[in-house]
């Protein structure tokens, strides 16, 4: 007898699901479902159904859920090093500017990277989700500092 392969991938975001959050994880399920002709279906939890942030991040860290939507500035306490995002006017009112930080940055990119690593978070990636960052990070130093490369 021939059994076809199935397998779910648990999935959580910390907004409600008609948020940017939630959008992103509707488009990551339809491209999953659609590269695995079916055979992968992605479970989608919202805020709330199954813990706030912090709880979220903490399945993720245990196998709990296998992909995870988290603001850095929810989880502050598990990789203090991501607090720095807290700060105001981190980021620059340049979005392609910012994105290409997020996207290139050594220090978000590798060495932040290796903080979440450290709590077994693997990052995937780090993007900007408005005025407010949601998940993204980068710019350890003041943006017109010219003897730091990012």
């Amino acid at each position: 007898m021939l059994l076809s392969t199935y397998a779910k991938i648990r999935f959580v975001h910390e907004e409600n699901p008609d948020s940017l959050q939630g959008l992103y994880a509707k488009r990551f399920a339809e491209l999953i479902d659609e590269k695995s002709n079916g055979k992968i279906e992605v479970v989608i939890y919202p805020i709330g159904q199954i813990g706030d942030a912090l709880q979220q991040a903490e399945l993720l860290q245990n196998g709990g859920v296998d992909f995870a939507i988290i603001s850095p500035g929810n989880i502050g306490t598990l990789v203090p090093e991501c607090n720095v995002f807290a700060l105001h006017f981190l980021f620059t009112s340049d979005m392609n500017l910012n994105m290409k930080i997020l996207k290139e940055s050594k220090a978000l990119n590798e060495l932040l990277s290796e903080k979440y690593l450290e709590k077994d978070i693997k990052i995937l990636s780090y993007w900007q989700e408005g005025f407010i960052n949601g998940l993204q990070i980068k710019y350890l130093t003041p943006l017109n500092s010219k003897k730091h490369k990012y």
